[in-house]
């Protein structure tokens, strides 16, 4: 499966779709994640902030993964600083 999501509200229903994808409930994500029931359930509603940390495990263990396209955008450029050290610093 593939979802693009345009907005951050937008997670919650997806995480729940694919917790509910492998048949697992809240509690038995809870308890892979080492979180509460309850938590889960906040970051389904959308009631809880997740760190990034956190968000990659919940994927991690409903077999999916976070994907970037940046078809739209430009990669950033390193400013010519005269030194390669210094440039992939400022990158």
């Amino acid at each position: 499966m593939h979802f693009t999501l345009q907005t951050p509200a937008q997670l919650p229903s997806q995480l729940r779709s694919l917790r509910n994808a492998r048949g697992l409930s809240q509690a038995d994500l809870g308890r892979l994640l080492g979180l509460s029931q309850s938590r889960v359930a906040r970051i389904e509603s959308g009631a809880a902030q997740v760190s990034v940390q956190t968000l990659m495990a919940v994927l991690a263990q409903l077999g999916a993964r976070l994907a970037i396209d940046a078809a739209d955008a430009q990669a950033p450029k390193a400013r010519s600083t005269g030194s390669a050290r210094s440039a992939k610093q400022d990158w």
